[in-house]
């Protein structure tokens, strides 16, 4: 039974459905991502979405999108990261990851490489954020990197409903 209850919540996970986008971000950044995959982190969220903001997506695709940016905070040596999600017009969703990392490094001329399949400047694979531009860009979001100064980064992800 559990094997089977396992796999029926894969696959509905998979499939794409509405979502509140806000609340969904919210409650897993703070309680599963903080205890995993962000446990080396300072995690604070700040969501400022009173009202239903609902798209069609995959929850895993989600999550997954979630974990890759986290991973990448962390994999630039990253202690704290502020996650803001804001409304910034009636059908644009702004949601902001602010990291304390190292920030874009010398070798990348420009931030939006870091999208790119195989680029990385740490230990990592290249895939992480490439799978998170290919996440977003199959719910018709923008996906984009701001290089802080002195150090830091910021992903923002905009979604249109």
């Amino acid at each position: 039974i559990s094997q089977y209850a396992t796999k029926a919540n894969f696959r509905s996970g998979t499939k794409k459905e509405l979502t509140d986008i806000p609340a969904y971000f919210e409650q897993y950044l703070l309680h599963v991502a903080r205890d995993f995959i962000a446990s080396g982190l300072k995690l604070e969220v700040h969501n400022t979405v009173a009202e239903l903001f609902e798209i069609k997506a995959s929850r895993i695709e989600l999550s997954i999108l979630i974990d890759n940016i986290i991973s990448n905070a962390s994999k630039a040596q990253a202690s704290k990261l502020v996650i803001t999600i804001s409304k910034i017009s009636p059908n644009t969703l702004r949601i902001s990851f602010v990291d304390d990392g190292k920030g874009l490094s010398e070798e990348l001329p420009d931030s939006d490489l870091m999208f790119e399949m195989g680029i990385t400047t740490t230990s990592g694979s290249g895939l992480g954020l490439y799978h998170a531009k290919s996440i977003v860009n199959k719910i018709d979001g923008r996906i984009s990197a701001i290089p802080l100064k002195p150090n830091g980064m910021e992903i923002q992800v905009e979604l249109i409903r």
